[in-house]
């Protein structure tokens, strides 16, 4: 089957970058070696697309999301305007991490030639046994190839635990490998909610990581106790929590477990407070590194009065660390849409505007409480079909290829 033309899409922004691009290709460019597409929504960027063009002026896309493109061969191109006098610069498509930057000041055809050449250098990395979801520009060769999602807040049920294991499960089932990682210092309860054997924990995994060992026998096998199938991996949390002064260099095992599952989920503790507890220092201090370190942050909280005074003592001390897309995760909001709304207003009129922008509401499921009996992960139903919502923030569903390629992957069986 012929290869067929580059895809490019093009974000819907009204520059004129845009327009001139999109004239030169339809005078100057085949139809069988280019074709152009508009993008209107980041999901658009998923759907058969070979290289993504954006600009320097919207958000279009999160750092997640151009790992995730990354994943697929999917490439991303920068304008960007060299002079500052508009948009935010090649420093912010540096932290986006595009694989190409070109400034306004080139013509049209640069533009084309930095966009068709992507895709060429790509084949021929991949015909030389290098990585394909590698970066192939200077500028990003050093980018992470992992995402880190940490979820956070100070909540009730179904509170963060339950979020992580349904967006670990939301993650597997698109053909990614996942790992659930418990770094909650205060009540760990992954391994209890799922069945899972209290060992190996967290502890193990860092031993193995300052001994040189094997991370894969610090993640836990799962026991009779549970039902339903995991299709994720879990490094358990902590068997007593009093053993939280041991959790060290927390930084170093995430990156590395993201050399291994291109997806870490993080179950943080509901306090980020730098909390001095002498002889052991920071309590909170891994729940600190984990949001720290994040790519995306899940807030959840829930819509009751004192459930809203929680999150925004949470969201005080977790401000300072987070530097990255958020979304909030509330459950038990009111159904009416009068009083949803004024919850909107007033998470909007107190959270800073990065812990806002994005609201998810979890609805009742009556369901979760007899999956959390069984020690299985949350079935179909309300409460999934919101976390599948949520999910596509941050790993978009691979959509079917438009030239018959199988992109899919299974996840692997333990």
């Amino acid at each position: 089957m012929a290869a067929g033309p580059i895809v490019v899409g093009v974000v819907a922004t009204p520059q004129q970058w845009r327009r001139e691009f999109t004239f030169h290709v339809r005078d100057h460019v085949p139809g069988d070696v280019l074709e152009v597409r508009a993008l209107h929504d980041a999901t658009d960027a998923f759907d058969g697309v070979d290289v993504v063009v954006v600009d320097d002026t919207l958000s279009f896309l999160t750092p997640t999301q151009v790992i995730g493109l990354r994943e697929l061969g999917v490439r991303v191109v920068g304008v960007y305007d060299p002079t500052g006098r508009r948009g935010k610069g090649l420093a912010a498509l540096d932290q986006l991490g595009v694989d190409a930057a070109v400034p306004l000041s080139d013509d049209p055809a640069g533009l084309v030639d930095a966009v068709a050449d992507l895709p060429d250098r790509h084949r021929r990395a991949r015909g030389n046994g290098h990585d394909p979801a590698a970066p192939v520009s200077l500028a990003t060769a050093g980018a992470a190839a992992s995402v880190v999602i940490a979820v956070g807040g100070a909540s009730d049920s179904p509170g963060r635990t339950e979020c992580a294991v349904g967006i670990a499960q939301s993650i597997a089932s698109r053909g990614r490998r996942v790992v659930l990682v418990d770094l909650d210092e205060h009540n760990p309860s992954v391994a209890r909610r799922l069945g899972y054997p209290l060992t190996p924990t967290v502890l193990d995994a860092l031993t193995a990581l300052a001994s040189g060992g094997d991370l894969s026998a610090a993640v836990a096998r799962r026991s009779g106790a549970g039902g339903g199938a995991v299709g994720f991996d879990v490094v358990a949390g902590l068997a007593n929590p009093a053993d939280w002064p041991q959790l060290h260099d927390v930084s170093r095992l995430l990156a590395t477990l993201g050399e291994s599952w291109p997806y870490v989920v993080v179950d943080t503790g509901g306090v980020c407070a730098p909390d001095q507890v002498p002889p052991g220092g920071a309590r909170n201090a891994a729940t600190r590194v984990a949001l720290r370190q994040a790519d995306h942050v899940v807030a959840v909280g829930n819509g009751t009065r004192s459930g809203v005074l929680r999150l925004f003592d949470w969201a005080a001390s977790a401000a300072e660390l987070i530097d990255g897309p958020v979304t909030l995760a509330i459950s038990r909001a009111p159904q009416e849409a009068f009083r949803r709304g004024e919850l909107v207003d007033q998470l909007t009129a107190t959270l800073p505007p990065l812990l806002c922008a994005d609201i998810e509401f979890i609805p009742r499921d009556p369901r979760l409480a007899g999956a959390d009996w069984d020690a299985a992960p949350p079935g179909p139903g309300p409460f999934m079909a919101a976390i599948e919502s949520l999910a596509d923030r941050l790993v978009p569903r691979r959509a079917p290829s438009r030239r018959g390629l199988h992109l899919g992957r299974l996840v692997g069986s333990r």
